[in-house]
């Protein structure tokens, strides 16, 4: 009998292969085979100037690590995610929040929010790049020369130049936090906030004690897709500032693309990748290890 019944499951089941093979062959194509291959390219010491190139193991991973630059690039790295992410969620709640409460024309409001997401990134940093230009072309210079102060070279600072840029992607970041959370937002009973006034609590309390526990699953959805997003963004800094002053600016993202399409040395810009995508796991582990100690996510 058990065998009849496990027969007609796969007769069933059988049908749907069909349906996810064409999905399953492309998640493989584009994220399985480019992994293996970053790390067999890893292994070797493969340049693109050169032909050929043999096996020399992990040279390229004790390389890395003995690498001069490897903390300040870690430290950029750390710097743009972290103010990205900042920025992005705390003014993209705020701008959800203020959202939630507009009735009229929701859908339009909507989406003009989301057309800065929607932007090719490369347009986003030009346009940050023209308006925080040195001269008197800029936008931002020529207000500050007609409110009487001198004008700025924002590209020359590292520290103005690595704020340019964190508010370059904290644009497009804000938008796709506040359309996120305004989603979750809507999702919350409204008797819920009837009940608080009834009881006395204050607009603060209730975002602490009603919104923010009830949207907390979205919220750590927004936080890591944008801590992977940001970390792995090339985009804005090559449009912006190219790394520079110096490699004040580079990130780890923004170093495989120079080690392999500027220096030739593909093995070592995958080894970086491999680096990379070591901490994106990190963080997938991070966002599954937080869901479930909150008691919002169960993994049979």
């Amino acid at each position: 009998m058990k065998q009849q019944i496990m027969r007609k499951i796969r007769i069933l089941i059988k049908p749907y292969y069909l349906f996810i093979a064409p999905a399953i062959i492309y998640i493989l194509l584009v994220t399985l085979y480019p992994v293996v291959y970053g790390f067999l390219l890893s292994l070797t010491n493969i340049k693109y100037n050169r032909k050929g190139g043999s096996f020399i193991g992990i040279a390229n991973y004790i390389q890395l690590i003995k690498w001069d630059l490897l903390p300040v690039v870690l430290v950029n790295s750390f710097i743009f995610t972290v103010g990205v992410v900042g920025i992005s969620v705390i003014l993209g709640l705020c701008v959800a929040l203020a959202l939630n409460r507009i009735q009229t024309a929701r859908t339009a409001i909507r989406t003009l929010l989301m057309s800065p997401w929607v932007l090719p990134t490369v347009l986003v940093g030009l346009i940050f790049r023209m308006m925080f230009d040195s001269s008197k072309m800029g936008i931002i210079n020529s207000i500050i020369l007609l409110l009487g102060f001198k004008q700025i070279r924002w590209f020359a600072s590292p520290m103005l130049a690595m704020m340019v840029i964190i508010l370059s992607f904290s644009w497009k970041g804000v938008a796709f936090a506040s359309v996120f959370l305004l989603a979750a937002l809507q999702t919350v009973d409204e008797e819920l906030y009837e009940q608080g006034k009834i009881d006395g609590t204050s607009p603060w309390q209730s975002l602490r004690y009603i919104t923010l526990p009830l949207i907390r699953p979205q919220l750590t959805i927004v936080l890591i897709l944008l801590t992977v997003g940001t970390l792995n963004e090339v985009d804005i800094i090559m449009s912006v500032t190219s790394g520079g002053p110096g490699r004040a600016t580079e990130t780890l993202a923004m170093t495989i693309y120079r080690e392999a399409f500027t220096f030739y040395n593909a093995s070592f810009g995958a080894a970086i990748s491999m680096f990379l995508l070591l901490l994106n796991l990190l963080l997938t582990v991070f966002y599954f290890f937080i869901l479930r100690q909150r008691g919002q996510l169960t993994i049979d």
